[in-house]
């Protein structure tokens, strides 16, 4: 009995050690977002890399990958979290392009106050410490 409930609690014990809090509580590594405006568009989804300039402080994309085609929106899209931002583009460009900034996971702080090497190692590596707003809405004329 107490050898069964010692390899049971280590199972636990172990299976915690190696998950992070963010991947365990936060939304794991993928995150719905839905995509709004006045009208109904379709628009393209893309994960962008970001340069920021050291003399002027601005920020320019420097790298595009298509993520979802043709989305009638309003609508909601899965995506992979990761340390990218998201930009939603209008095919017609009626709407403004919407930018969706990267935010650190609050459930990440969690492997920090743990000081878990392997928890934050876990949800860097899976994507899960960071996150996007869920609810986004295009500008449109």
């Amino acid at each position: 009995m107490k050898k069964s409930l010692l390899i049971m609690s280590s199972v636990v014990a172990v299976s915690i050690l190696f998950t992070g809090c963010a991947t365990l509580f936060g939304g794991g590594a993928n995150q719905s977002i839905n995509i709004q405006s006045s009208k109904s568009q379709t628009v393209d989804v893309y994960k962008i890399k970001t340069k920021k300039d050291e003399k002027s402080g601005e920020t320019s994309i420097i790298g595009e990958d298509l993520i979802h085609s043709n989305i009638q929106i309003p609508s909601s899209v899965n995506v992979n979290r990761d340390s990218k931002d998201i930009l939603i583009k209008t095919k017609d460009g009626e709407c403004k392009e919407k930018k969706v900034e990267k935010k650190l996971n609050p459930w990440f702080w969690g492997d920090v106050v743990a000081t878990s090497l392997v928890s934050t190692t876990t949800d860097a590596v899976t994507g899960a410490m960071w996150k996007y707003d869920e609810n986004v809405t295009l500008d449109c004329e």
